[in-house]
C-alpha cells in the first residue's frame, strides 16, 4: 500500500481504531493503521458486557476467554450486590480480539506517528484524512484522567466471576476478573498516583492470598468526559482520544468502538449517526457529572450514597442507561440533580 494515496489514516489499533479501519475497510475506502506499541499493550481488565454485541457486532469466540455470570460488588468489605444467573458478558482476549477485527487491514506495528509534522516516521504514506485513535497517547487531550494498574495473579477464584471492591476512601475501585479457577486479572484504579496503586495492589492481592504471575502494568485513562468536536478538517477524533470512556466505571472497549461506528457514519453524512454519537457523548457526559459529586464528597457520603442506589441501579448507570440516570436523581443533592436532568433527553 505505500505509495498508494489512502482514504483514511488511522493512528491507534486499539477498539477505536480497530472498528473505524475495518468498517472503512469494508466499505470500500482504502485504509491502513498504524501502532506505536502493539495492540492491547494498555491495562484493562478486557471485561465487555453482552450489550457490546447487540451494540457494536459479534464478538469472535476465538477472543473470548471465559463468559461472565456472575456478578459481586463489595463496600469497605461487605458484599453489596450480588447477581447470578444470564450471560453477563466476556472477558477477552484483547490483543487477539483487536487482531480478530482489524482482519485484512493493513497494520504497521511499531511505528510512531509524529503528530507535529504529521507524517508515519521511517514510512512514505499519503493520505486524505487522519484518524486519530491513540487514546490516552493522544495529544490535545485536557481533561480529567485516572490511572490504573493490574497483573495476573495466581489463587483461588470463582469462574465466571467478576468481583468489584469500593473502599469509600479511594475515588476508583479494586477488581477480580476470575479468567478460571487458579487465575485472575487483579487491578485498582482511580484518583491518585502510579505508586500509591502499585503498593495498594499489592496489599489487597495480598489479602486475597494470590500471587503475581507478572509484574503489575500501568497506564492513565481519559475520563473527562465525551466530545462532539469529532471532526476537525481533515483529522477525525475517535474512542478515548476523544473522551469516550465511562467515567464512573473506566469502561472504554464498547464505547470506545462505537464512538468510531458512529463517527464513520458521520464522516459519510448518515443523520442516525449522528443522533446516536451524541446519545452516547450524552450518556458519558451525565456519568461524568456523577463522578464528580462522588469524586468531591467525603468517604461517608460516598458509601452512603453507594448503599442508597444499591446493585441493580448501579449496574444500569455504569452500563450508560439513560432511564437509569433519571431514577438516579432523587439520590443527589438539589442541584446536582437539577443540573442532570436538564442533560437527560425529552
Amino acid at each position: 500500500m505505500m505509495g498508494d494515496r489512502l482514504d483514511f489514516l488511522v493512528v491507534g489499533a486499539g477498539p477505536a481504531g480497530a472498528v473505524f479501519a475495518s468498517r472503512a475497510a469494508q466499505r470500500g475506502y482504502r485504509v491502513a493503521v498504524v501502532e506505536a506499541v502493539r495492540p492491547g499493550w494498555k491495562v484493562c481488565g478486557g471485561a465487555i458486557p453482552a450489550l457490546y454485541e447487540e451494540q457494536v457486532g459479534r464478538v469472535p469466540r476465538e477472543a473470548i476467554v471465559s463468559e461472565i455470570r456472575r456478578f459481586r460488588v463489595y463496600l469497605d468489605g461487605e458484599l453489596l450486590w450480588e447477581r447470578e444467573g444470564p450471560l453477563w458478558g466476556y472477558l477477552l482476549d484483547k490483543a487477539k480480539f483487536l487482531e480478530l477485527i482489524l482482519g485484512d487491514v493493513q497494520v504497521y506495528n511499531g511505528r510512531v506517528f509524529d503528530f507535529e509534522k504529521r507524517r508515519v516516521q521511517g514510512l512514505d504514506l499519503k493520505w486524505d484524512r487522519l484518524v486519530v485513535a491513540a487514546g490516552p497517547l493522544a495529544p490535545g487531550y485536557h481533561g480529567d484522567r485516572i490511572y490504573a494498574v493490574q497483573a495476573l495473579y495466581r489463587g483461588s477464584f470463582e469462574p465466571e466471576t467478576i468481583e468489584i471492591y469500593f473502599d469509600s476512601r479511594l475515588v476508583g475501585y479494586y477488581w477480580v476478573f476470575a479468567l478460571d479457577e487458579k487465575t485472575a486479572r487483579v487491578g485498582v484504579g482511580g484518583y491518585g498516583s502510579p505508586g500509591e496503586f502499585l503498593s495498594m495492589l499489592e496489599v489487597f492481592a495480598r489479602g486475597l492470598r494470590a500471587e503475581p504471575l507478572e509484574h503489575p502494568k500501568g497506564s492513565y485513562l481519559n475520563i473527562g468526559g465525551a466530545s462532539l468536536e469529532t471532526i476537525r478538517g481533515d483529522t477525525i477524533i475517535v474512542g478515548e482520544a476523544a473522551g469516550y470512556v465511562y467515567p464512573v466505571t473506566g469502561e472504554g472497549i464498547r464505547p470506545a468502538a462505537l464512538s468510531a461506528a458512529y463517527t464513520l457514519g458521520v464522516v459519510e453524512g448518515d443523520r442516525e449517526s449522528r443522533k446516536k454519537l451524541e446519545l452516547l457523548a450524552r450518556s458519558i457526559n451525565l456519568q461524568r457529572k456523577l463522578l464528580d459529586f462522588v469524586k468531591n464528597a467525603s468517604p461517608e457520603a460516598r458509601a452512603r450514597f453507594l448503599r442508597r442506589m444499591g446493585g441493580e441501579l448501579a449496574m444500569r448507570v455504569a452500563l450508560g442507561d439513560m432511564p437509569a440516570y433519571a431514577r438516579v436523581l432523587s439520590l443527589l443533592p438539589s442541584r446536582l440533580a437539577s443540573l442532570i436532568s436538564k442533560l437527560l433527553p425529552r
